[in-house]
């Protein structure tokens, strides 16, 4: 379910067929990590970046005004993030390097990690790697859409932003597909982390400056982007979504390998 307008709206929850983060133009680390990027915004102009400055110059470098460098940890105050009081039992488990991710940065005493404290030591961004959505390449993504895959019928509702509809056929996929087999490992356990659980209510029911919005319907699918097509780095507010279907979100870089690294929040 879409909705568009010509204005945007701020710290509106977007469906992301591009990254969730807006990087700076300079420095690639520069983002609000993907599933906080709606709240990172209301807790800068709380005064977060200053009186939590660890947690909000890791997860909303780009909210807190993309500090040159993340702070390093405090000298001599590294100490287990979990409060729970089971990180010495789950290190003596074999957690630390089972579950790195959590445990090197929630129980970074016990397991002896404390330089993974330091976000610019966990998360390093590969200068070589490079984005899946390059500028400009948005635009061809959607005029092969709408001229590639005509048994899809589909429909261009707007060109700015891009929303398309697509309709019919995936009625009858989804009914063969109800029968067909499915191995149980399909995904990875990482995977499965990525997947994302939305709430009825979840999205921007009108706007003040009209738009339109696409009505859910069985079979129906609608693509389209939350950035811009020359600059795929930078949140265009103008679309909002229910969120109650299933979505598909592109990321930019290698997600698996930063989730690994307790990268992506």
């Amino acid at each position: 379910m879409a909705n568009t307008s010509r204005h945007p709206r701020r710290l509106r929850r977007l469906l992301l067929l591009l990254p969730a983060a807006a990087l700076s133009d300079t420095d690639a680390s520069c983002i609000d990590s993907g599933d906080l990027a709606d709240h990172c915004p209301l807790w800068a102009q709380r005064g977060e970046c200053a009186t939590n400055p660890v947690y909000m110059h890791e997860h909303c470098r780009r909210s807190c005004g993309c500090p040159a460098q993340g702070p390093p940890p405090p000298s001599g105050e590294c100490a287990d993030r979990d409060k729970s009081g089971a990180c010495a039992t789950w290190a003596a488990a074999g957690e630390c390097d089972a579950n790195p991710a959590y445990m090197k940065v929630k129980c970074a005493s016990t397991c002896g990690t404390c330089d993974m404290l330091d976000w610019r030591k966990r998360c390093p961004v590969d200068p070589e790697a490079k984005p899946a959505v390059p500028p400009g390449a948005m635009q061809e993504t959607f005029e092969r859409a709408l001229s590639n895959f005509p048994q899809y019928s589909p429909q261009l509702l707007s060109s700015d932003p891009y929303v398309v509809t697509f309709e019919e056929r995936a009625r009858t996929r989804k009914s063969r597909l109800q029968a067909a087999p499915a191995p149980r490992d399909f995904i990875s356990d990482d995977e499965v982390e990525a997947l994302l659980r939305h709430s009825e209510g979840r999205f921007v029911r009108s706007t003040a400056s009209g738009g339109f919005t696409v009505q859910p319907k069985k079979g129906r699918a609608v693509l389209w982007p939350a950035t811009f097509n020359e600059r795929p780095f930078e949140k265009d507010a103008r679309t909002h979504h229910e969120a109650l279907p299933a979505n598909f979100w592109l990321h930019q870089y290698d997600y698996v390998d930063a989730h690994h690294r307790g990268c992506t929040a």
